[in-house]
């Protein structure tokens, strides 16, 4: 016996897709706001189009115009807000499957050869992880450069500033010709002016 044709508030998505599958709910009864959030969901898990046309009884034309309208209420207004939460994001993922890899490649189960590919795709998930931040601005792409702005009368201000971001660089810099090329640097600054 079918289930009633009615859907509740607090009814899932889910649950009204598998209605939907059973034949227990009559699609063409879906108000907009339902059919939009079910062809949503499943149009993320690869259903086409036209597949949805058929399941939801309803033209090819109304799936694109549902589609259309998903897109419109799910676009993104750029801000540096925004731009921070998909950096995170993107960090917590990436990193999530570094981690992921590396319990692979340092376990017992799996033969050398499978956990020695899994050390070198995190290793590459690494690389490009950086490679991303560095392509977006978040880290630098040589770490050892300096860009040293001239400026007529400098600020006690920025040689301060300068002298600190030389020094936290020369801390994380292991090679003594760039530690000797950071203190070549430092004495090229204005002696009054240092703190």
């Amino acid at each position: 016996m079918p289930e009633e044709n009615n859907i509740s508030e607090t009814d899932s998505t889910f649950s009204v897709i598998q209605r939907i599958k059973s034949g227990s709910l009559d699609p063409k009864l879906l108000d907009k706001e339902h059919r939009l959030l079910c062809v949503e969901a499943l149009y993320l898990e690869g259903v086409t189009p036209m597949a949805l046309a058929e399941l939801f009884k309803v033209n090819d034309r109304t799936i694109r115009r549902d589609m259309q309208e998903i897109r419109i209420r799910n676009s993104l207004n750029p801000n540096p807000e925004l731009v921070k939460q998909i950096i995170g994001d993107f960090w917590l993922n990436a990193s999530a499957h570094r981690n992921h890899l590396m319990k692979l490649a340092r376990g017992k189960d799996g033969s050398v050869g499978e956990r020695a590919q899994a050390e070198y795709y995190a290793s590459r998930t690494t690389i490009d992880i950086v490679s991303v931040l560095q392509s977006i601005g978040y880290i630098p792409k040589m770490p050892g450069a300096v860009a040293v702005l001239h400026a007529t009368s400098p600020s006690s201000e920025s040689i301060t500033l300068l002298l600190k971001e030389l020094d936290e660089m020369q801390q994380l810099e292991p090679d003594t010709t760039k530690q000797m090329a950071f203190d070549k640097i430092k004495a090229a600054l204005p002696q009054e002016k240092k703190p």
